[in-house]
C-alpha cells in the first residue's frame, strides 16, 4: 500500500498489559490521557494499544470475550487510550493476543493438546500460566469475533496480532484430528519421518492451517475497515514447521514484524530475514527495554537501545520499543526519558533521502525455503520431541560471517525468484527440498551466467508442495545434479573430514570440518575437483580404535571429492559435500568466504575494509549509491571505529562526489579502475552517499 501509515512511521511503541484480573486494584489506576501524554511527549509516532492480553482478558466492553475486571461498570481502557492517542496525532494500532488462558480454562477441548490430552496449562512452572487454544478448534470463530469488535468498533489505523502459531509438534485436539482425517484420510502421526509422505502431509496440513487462520484474521479485519493495516507476529520464524510457519504465512498480512531478544549482531539475522519475507516494506523490528520480558524494573542502558534502533535503520526496518505497564495501570516515567533519547537519536536520519528507501545491492545472496527447514536425523523421534531445523542456525552463521568480512549480502526467499539475476552469487546451504518452480528458476539463473554455491544434500528430497501420490520423498540422488556435476553415492564414513585442496595434495595438515551425515559423491567427467578428502583413522565416538585420545587427526588420503566446480551454460556451480558455511572457526569461515569470492571473480565490485565490529549495507537510492556503516561497538565504548576504506569498481559506478551524514569527512580518490572512499573517523551510524 503506497500511502499506508507504516510507510511514514519509524518510531513506534507497545506497552505490554498482560495483567491478571484477580484483584480489583489491577489496572484500576490506568489513565488513557496520561498514557497518551507520555507517548506523545516522548516522540513516538505510533502506539500499539492492548485490546486483549495473553490471558485472554479484553480491556474493552466485549460482547464475545472475557472482560478484565477493570472494565466493570462499562469502562473501556482500550477505547480511552485509542481516543487519547488519536487526539495527540499518534496513530493507534489495536493489539490482540491469540493466546487465552481464560478460554483455555473454560474450553479445555479447544486447547492445543499433546497425545496425552494435556495442554500448555498443564506444563509445570511459569509456562503453565499460558493457555494456547488451537486455530483448528471453535476458538478460531471466537477469536475472529474479537477481531470484528476491535476493527469495526474503534477508529484504529491497523491491527497487530500476537502469538499466532500451533506451539506444539503435533496438536491432538479433536479439531486437528477430524480436519486432518477429512483432508488426507490419515490419523495424526506419532513419530517424525521426513522420508514418509504421511508425515510431510501433516506438515503441509499444519502450514496450510496456520496460513488459513492468518488469512482469516486479515480478511475479517479488512472486512470491517478496508483501510486498516494488518500484521501478525513473525518472531518465531526460526521454529518453522514447529509453529506451522511457511512462506505462505507471510503472504497473508501487510508487513512482517517481531520482537527479538538478541544483541545487534544476531539481530541482523532476524532483521534481514523479515526483510526477505515481508509482503510490504518496511518490516518492523521490535525490542523490549528490559533484557527479557521476565524483568520488569531492570532496563537496558540507553546506548544499547539506541544501537538496536540504529541496527533497524541499517537493515531498512521501522523500530518499535516495548515497555510493560505496572499492575495498577501506571508507567515508570523515568523509562520514557531513555526512550526520548533514542527517538532524538533516530530523528535526524528520518529526513535522509535513503531512510527506509532504496534497492539493496548484494554480491552474495543466501536463499532459504521452508520446504528444507527440517532435519532427517530426527526421523523416528516422537513428535513432541522435535527440534528447530539446523538450516536457520546455519543462516545465522552465514550472515554473521559475511557481515564481519564486509561482503555485501542479502537473504532471499521465494518472493525473490523472479529477480535472481540481480545477485552474482547465490548460496543454497543444504536445501534438502526444492520445488519444480525453484529448480526451473535456478536452472535459468546458472544457464544465464549466474553462480551457485551448493552444499550437502541439497535437492535430495521432493518438496512438500510438489507432493502427490509418491511413496517416498527421498529422491536417492540430487535434483541439482545437472548444475553441480555430482551425484550422491552414499555417506562419508567419518564424522570429521579434512580438505586436501588442489595444489596442496602433499599437505599433511589440511583444514578439517564436521562431516557427520555428509554425502559421498561421484563427479561427472567435466566436473573439476577442488579438494579431496583426507579421512581420520576412526570416528570420534569409537573408544577402542583411535590414534589420538582427544582429537581425530588426518590419516588416510583418498580420491573422494568433497569440493568441486562445474560449468553449466554461461554459469558455474561450486559444490561442497561439507557444510563449510555453518562452521564457526575463523579458519573455515575464511575458507568459505574465499570460495565465494573466487566464484564472484570480476563480479566482486565493492570491497570494504573496516574493523570487524562495523556492519554495512549498500543500496541504490534515486540513482545514487548509499553505504550505511554501523559501528556496533559504540554502545559499549562510545569510541569511533578505526579507518574505513571502500573501493568501488568503475564497472558498477563512477561517482564524482561523496557526502557523509550526519557529519564527518570522506576523501574520494581513484586507484586505476576503482573509486576509493576513505573515512578516518566513523561514529555510531554513518550514511555515505556517492553521486
Amino acid at each position: 500500500m503506497r500511502d499506508a501509515w507504516y510507510k511514514k512511521s519509524y518510531f513506534r511503541n507497545l506497552i505490554d498489559m498482560h495483567i491478571a484480573s484477580t484483584d480489583a486494584q489491577l489496572l484500576a489506576d490506568f489513565d488513557g490521557e496520561a498514557y497518551a501524554d507520555r507517548l506523545a511527549s516522548t516522540g513516538f509516532d505510533t502506539a500499539y494499544i492492548y485490546a486483549s492480553n495473553c490471558l485472554g482478558l479484553c480491556l474493552y466492553p466485549t460482547k464475545t470475550g472475557v472482560r478484565h475486571k477493570a472494565t466493570e461498570g462499562g469502562r473501556d481502557l482500550f477505547g480511552e487510550a485509542v481516543s487519547a492517542c488519536k487526539k495527540r496525532g499518534l496513530r493507534a494500532i489495536g493489539y490482540l493476543n491469540s493466546w487465552s488462558t481464560a478460554v483455555d480454562d473454560a474450553h479445555p477441548d479447544w486447547r492445543t493438546q499433546g497425545k496425552d490430552g494435556k495442554g500448555h496449562r498443564d506444563l509445570p512452572g511459569h509456562a503453565g500460566r499460558y493457555g494456547v487454544p488451537c486455530p483448528n478448534s471453535p476458538y478460531r470463530d471466537y477469536f475472529l469475533s474479537l477481531v470484528r469488535e476491535v476493527c469495526g468498533g474503534y477508529p484504529i489505523d491497523g491491527l497487530w496480532v500476537d502469538m499466532v502459531g500451533f506451539w506444539r509438534g503435533v496438536c491432538h485436539c479433536e479439531g486437528c484430528r477430524q480436519k486432518f482425517l477429512r483432508e488426507t484420510g490419515l490419523p495424526l502421526p506419532e513419530r517424525i519421518d521426513w522420508d514418509s509422505p504421511d508425515w510431510v502431509k501433516y506438515i503441509s496440513f499444519k502450514r496450510r492451517s496456520l496460513a488459513s487462520y492468518a488469512q482469516a484474521i486479515e480478511e475479517t479485519a479488512k472486512g470491517e475497515n478496508p483501510a486498516l493495516s494488518v500484521s501478525i507476529q513473525s518472531a518465531g520464524w526460526r521454529l518453522g514447521a514447529y509453529l506451522g510457519f511457511g512462506e505462505e504465512y507471510f503472504d497473508t498480512f501487510d508487513y512482517a514484524a517481531g520482537d527479538f531478544y538478541t544483541d545487534v549482531c544476531e539481530g541482523a539475522v532476524d532483521a534481514e530475514f523479515l526483510r526477505a519475507v515481508t509482503k510490504d516494506t518496511p518490516f518492523e523490528y521490535m525490542v523490549s527495554r528490559c533484557p527479557s520480558l521476565t524483568y520488569h524494573t531492570v532496563s537496558k542502558p540507553v546506548s544499547a537501545l539506541r544501537a538496536q534502533a540504529f541496527s533497524a535503520v541499517l537493515h531498512d526496518g521501522a523500530f518499535l520499543l516495548i515497555d510493560a505497564i505496572d499492575p495498577k495501570g501506571t508507567l515508570d516515567c523515568r523509562v520514557y526519558e531513555s526512550f526520548r533519547a533514542v527517538g532524538d537519536a533516530l530523528r535526524p536520519y528520518a529526513d535522509h533521502p535513503a531512510f527506509l528507501r532504496g534497492e539493496r545491492y548484494a554480491e552474495v545472496a543466501l536463499y532459504v525455503n521452508y520446504d528444507s527447514a527440517f532435519d532427517p536425523a530426527q526421523n523416528g523421534t516422537p513428535t513432541e520431541n522435535g527440534a528447530p531445523a539446523p538450516l536457520f542456525a546455519r543462516l545465522s552463521t552465514m550472515v554473521t560471517t559475511l557481515a564481519s568480512r564486509h561482503v555485501p549480502y542479502a537473504i532471499l526467499s521465494k518472493r525473490s525468484l523472479s529477480s535472481l539475476e540481480k545477485y552474482p552469487v547465490i548460496v543454497l546451504s543444504e536445501l534438502y527440498a526444492l520445488t519444480r518452480k525453484e529448480l526451473s528458476f535456478f536452472d535459468a539463473y546458472v544457464k544465464g551466467g549466474g553462480r551457485l554455491y551448493v552444499s550437502g544434500r541439497s535437492g535430495s528430497y521432493l518438496a512438500a508442495t510438489d507432493l502427490k501420490d509418491e511413496k517416498t520423498l527421498l529422491l536417492g540422488d540430487t535434483s541439482l545434479r545437472h548444475l553441480t556435476g555430482v551425484s550422491f553415492a552414499g555417506t562419508l564414513p567419518y564424522d570429521t573430514c579434512y580438505l586436501r585442496m588442489r595444489g596442496e595434495e602433499e599437505n599433511e595438515h589440511p583444514l578439517g570440518a564436521r562431516a557427520k551425515g555428509a554425502p559421498l559423491v561421484q563427479r561427472e567427467e567435466d566436473t573439476r575437483v577442488l579438494a579431496y578428502a583426507t579421512l581420520p583413522f576412526s570416528n570420534h565416538t569409537d573408544n577402542r580404535r583411535f590414534l589420538s585420545a582427544i582429537s581425530d587427526p588426518p590419516w588416510e588420503k583418498t580420491s573422494i571429492p568433497v569440493l568441486t566446480e562445474h560449468s553449466y551454460g554461461r554459469g558455474r556451480c561450486l559444490y561442497s559435500a561439507l557444510l563449510l558455511e555453518g562452521e564457526k572457526t575463523e579458519a573455515l569461515k575464511d575458507l568459505w568466504v574465499e570460495l565465494l569470492l573466487s566464484l564472484l571473480g570480476e563480479g566482486h565490485l565493492i570491497s570494504i575494509s573496516a574493523p570487524e565490529a562495523v556492519e554495512s549495507t549498500v543500496k541504490w537510492v534515486d540513482g545514487k549509491l548509499v553505504l550505511t556503516l554501523f559501528n556496533t561497538l559504540w554502545a559499549k565504548t562510545e569510541a569511533p571505529a578505526g579507518e574505513t576504506e571502500v573501493k568501488i569498481s568503475k564497472k558498477l559506478f563512477s561517482p564524482s562526489r561523496v557526502s557523509v551524514f550526519p557529519s564527518g569527512d570522506a576523501r574520494l580518490f581513484y586507484e586505476g579502475e576503482r573509486v576509493c572512499v576513505s573515512l578516518s573517523h566513523l561514529p555510531e551510524l554513518s550514511m555515505i552517499t556517492l553521486d
